[in-house]
């Protein structure tokens, strides 16, 4: 592993631990979780092997639309809204909201890529662990005022849409780059810890 990953990893940790202690300590303190958003997503595209801004403007404006859709007319994910932790709004949906797709995505296709086999398989198995990332995200998200579900439980047709939106970015992803970094399956790892350590206290 190169320097720049590990440099690109230890960065990673700093963030999370500050972050870990602004949820658990300061009140208010997931106010700030927009903030990370910008610096993972600027991390692991520095840290691409294959670097190129056509998957992080793809992904990024693709996510923003289809969270503009499902925030708008509740067709898709299903009817919900999100407060103000994430940050700025644009017609009700956080500018960042596109950079935690493209955070989850690079990061689940990061480790598909350990796979060796063709992209569509690949695009699978990273949809398959962007849906279970948001599985943890989702308790989490909803304690600390991120966002917030009209009716009692999350619908199982959120994860459906995360599935099949998944897949389809995590398809032009691959298209572009074919080398993984250890920085964005190192993020995904720290998310799964992060969130699931929220979830238990």
């Amino acid at each position: 592993m190169s320097k720049h990953q590990t440099y690109s990893i230890f960065v990673l940790l700093v963030f999370h631990a500050i972050g870990f202690y602004l949820f658990t300590n300061i009140k208010g303190g997931s106010s700030l979780t927009y903030i990370n958003m910008i610096l993972c997503a600027a991390v692991i595209f520095l840290a691409e092997k294959d670097r190129s801004v056509f998957p992080l403007i793809g992904i990024f404006l693709g996510g923003f639309f289809i969270e503009l859709i499902g925030v708008k007319t509740g067709l898709l994910f299903g009817t919900y809204s999100y407060d103000h932790a994430l940050g700025y709004k644009l017609v009700g949906v956080p500018l960042v909201i596109g950079l935690n797709w493209y955070c989850i995505v690079v990061s689940s296709a990061s480790i598909a890529m350990l796979i060796k086999t063709n992209a569509i398989i690949r695009a699978l198995i990273a949809a398959l662990l962007c849906t279970l990332m948001d599985v943890l995200i989702e308790p989490v998200a909803i304690n600390y005022g991120l966002w917030s579900w009209f009716g009692v439980q999350i619908p199982i047709y959120n994860y459906f849409c995360w599935f099949i939106f998944s897949f389809i970015f995590t398809l032009l992803y691959l298209h572009y780059s074919k080398r993984r970094t250890p920085t964005s399956t190192a993020l995904y790892l720290l998310w799964v810890i992060f969130f699931s350590v929220l979830n238990l206290i």
